[in-house]
């Protein structure tokens, strides 16, 4: 969603998922990259850019009529289709607390919202739990992980053949 938005508006993502919400999701295209063999893998598994990237997009995106608003409507689908699909499959729980910049794409939360009807989607701001410290302290781990040469995986929850130190170093 971040790569399609900078490459068609101006910035780094889409602030409340505003661009998004101007488009209509297109069925066709959410079901083609559903598709992906990527989704139905069982877990535990986790991915990236190294996978999802505009590499992949342009397969579905090149010869596509559709206008950018509405390719980033069915990436914004996608994303809650592909969360949503592995939490009904994980979780009896009823809330489902989320955190981080994806809090803020409204857009995204209420596709999510209207595909987990048996959950309740929950700011982790309602358990004085800010979402965005959250986030940066858990990027904080990782990077003290690295720095200590300690294993930042877990391959029970992320499928990893083994246990790795994470991350790169790279020079200013």
């Amino acid at each position: 969603m971040d790569y399609w938005f900078s490459q068609h508006q101006s910035g780094r993502f889409d602030t409340k998922g505003q661009w998004a919400n101007s488009g209509t999701i297109c069925p066709d295209l959410l079901q083609a990259m559903l598709s992906d063999s990527y989704f139905t893998q069982p877990a535990p598994k986790s991915t990236g850019r190294e996978y999802f990237n505009a590499q992949w997009l342009a397969e579905f995106t090149d010869k596509s009529t559709l206008t950018p608003a509405d390719i980033q409507a069915t990436l914004t689908a996608l994303t809650a289709d592909s969360i949503a699909q592995e939490i009904t499959k994980l979780s009896t729980k009823s809330d489902v607390y989320i955190c981080g910049g994806g809090i803020e794409n409204h857009y995204l939360v209420s596709l999510l919202n209207h595909k987990l009807t048996n959950h309740s989607i929950v700011n982790t701001h309602t358990k004085n739990i800010n979402s965005d410290s959250l986030e940066a302290m858990a990027f904080a781990w990782l990077a003290l992980a690295f720095d200590k040469n300690i294993f930042g995986n877990i391959p029970a929850v992320t499928g990893a053949s083994k246990s790795t130190v994470l991350g790169i170093s790279t020079k200013p």
